[in-house]
């Protein structure tokens, strides 16, 4: 089945936001996972995360529009990121706006 762009940037992006989710989740109880560690070892964790997040926010979003690329799709790939991003910025604006609710 074919997806289109739009629906495929949703995907993605929905994706990503589970993803943040999840470390967000894993930051705020990071302390009850590792208990008192030594400051070296908070900064070695934290970068760590960073390159895995960067990591996998990449292989999230690009991925699908990579693999449309070598099919010579590039349209069908600017497109999608594009949607991906877009559908970022709505997921961010609904979540500030959620939580000026809270």
């Amino acid at each position: 089945m074919k997806k289109s762009p739009l629906l495929l940037g949703f995907y993605q992006a929905l994706g990503l936001g589970a993803y943040i989710s999840l470390v967000v989740a894993f930051m705020q109880n990071a302390e009850n996972f590792l208990g008192d560690v030594p400051e070296a070892m908070v900064a070695a964790t934290g970068l760590t995360l960073f390159v895995l997040s960067a990591l996998m926010c990449g292989f999230i979003v690009f991925r699908q529009p990579f693999l449309l690329w070598t099919q010579k799709k590039n349209n069908q790939a600017v497109a999608t990121v594009g949607y991906t991003a877009l559908w970022l910025v709505i997921l961010f604006l609904a979540i500030i706006t959620a939580s000026s609710f809270l």
